[in-house]
């Protein structure tokens, strides 16, 4: 069975459902998913996982970095380009410097209310569904962690920064919100996903590329094996003797030099590097989350 990650360039205009579909179609295989939604407009890098693959993608780093274009003086229903305008206001004037000071203010931890118009449920429905209705719903603000940001360019009314974040973090709402912060509203113009998941844009696959490499039978070179793509995770190699105990999901006792690490979730990986399971520290035993079978799929 098919099993591993690949990073494909998400080109603008497609959703990430359907890059998958695409995918599927290129390359025979039905067990897709993806980590990380990319809206229709924005392009850039979409983590696909193949097979049993599919559920590692939780595992892989929280980390997505962004360049992003905002538009000064309009405000959106989908708080993009592509919404239905709002509102449109005159750009104060303003300094490089009061951008990159307001764009300050959002590092760190922050409270980020989903917009109406994306793919988050209520209910077990689609935001952007209930959106088309006519519909606005109660959404709770989740927390999102902003790692850095940095204006590149600003040529009123247009502004460039990168941002780097955590896992659920819209950039709409961040532009939207800078708007606020101006008194001028904002929109976000354009959005490419330079980094996510431990994979940068050098890595990836274009769908062209793929497709070239599927007529020939070459595609599935392309695939990162999960234990690289999850070498971020400590490793505790497992001696052959201990593989049937977790091919069978029972706990392994903790060997004593990872208990001082402050790390909860490890690779178990055999003497050869592969990949068996992935485990939680848990009172000095490590007990499975994910157990691969014998031959490395998970």
């Amino acid at each position: 069975m098919t099993c591993g990650m690949l990073p494909v360039f998400k080109p603008a205009g497609p959703t990430s459902a359907g890059v998958v579909r695409t995918v599927r179609d290129l390359t025979g295989q039905r067990g897709i998913g993806h980590g990380g939604t990319l809206d229709p407009g924005a392009e850039g890098v979409l983590v696909l996982a193949f097979g049993r693959a599919t559920r590692l993608l939780s595992y892989l780093p929280d980390v997505k970095v962004y360049l992003a274009e905002a538009l000064l003086g309009r405000s959106t229903d989908s708080l993009d380009i592509h919404g239905r305008v709002l509102a449109e206001k005159q750009v104060p004037p303003l300094t490089r410097e009061e951008i990159a000071a307001q764009l300050a203010r959002f590092l760190g931890v922050n409270l980020q209310t989903p917009p109406m118009i994306s793919a988050r449920r209520h209910q077990g429905r689609r935001l952007y569904r209930l959106a088309r209705q006519g519909q606005t719903v109660f959404r709770p603000a989740q927390p999102v962690s902003i790692g850095h940001i940095r204006l590149l360019e600003f040529a009123p009314p247009r502004v460039r920064f990168e941002v780097s974040c955590s896992r659920g973090m819209y950039v709409r709402s961040l532009v939207a919100e800078l708007g606020e912060s101006l008194a001028c509203g904002a929109c976000l113009a354009h959005l490419r996903r330079s980094f996510c998941s431990g994979f940068a844009e050098s890595a990836c696959t274009t769908l062209e590329e793929l497709g070239r490499e599927a007529s020939q039978g070459r595609w599935r070179s392309r695939l990162v094996p999960p234990e690289e793509a999850l070498a971020h995770l400590p490793a505790v190699r497992v001696a052959a003797a201990g593989l049937a105990d977790i091919r069978h999901g029972r706990p392994l006792a903790a060997p004593a030099e990872i208990l001082t690490l402050g790390q909860r979730t490890f690779r178990l990986v055999a003497a050869d590097g592969r990949l068996h399971a992935v485990a939680r520290l848990e009172q000095n035993l490590l007990r499975m989350e994910k157990v691969l079978s014998a031959d490395g799929e998970a």
